[in-house]
């Protein structure tokens, strides 16, 4: 996703393609994050689906350069979905981007 990608997607509200979080989840939040993610698993449409991360709830972008909260780079967060219970063999695809926004 680019700026302008993004841009797009602000200018939507959230759906079943799309969910924004001000914040990354914090360590406690390790169940909402999986209810989240598959929430999106369960879609009935096959289409990419974003957790849109920075984004308050009126869509403003707030960053998250300086949340402390329990932040995940890409291989982490497939390790974390590989050792859940629920997952077995079959866990979404997932990406985790970084997107400078001014």
């Amino acid at each position: 996703m680019n700026t302008e990608e993004l841009k797009i997607w602000l200018d939507k509200p959230e759906g079943d393609h799309h969910d924004f979080k001000e914040h990354w989840y914090h360590k406690g939040q390790k169940p909402e994050l999986v209810k989240d993610i598959f929430s999106f698993v369960n879609t009935v449409h096959h289409d990419d689906c974003l957790l849109i991360l920075g984004v308050n709830d009126q869509r403003k972008v707030t960053g998250v350069e300086d949340d402390e909260n329990w932040r995940l780079n890409q291989q982490q967060l497939i390790d974390f979905m590989r050792k859940l219970p629920i997952s077995g063999e079959l866990i979404p695809r997932l990406g985790v981007e970084t997107i400078t926004y001014w």
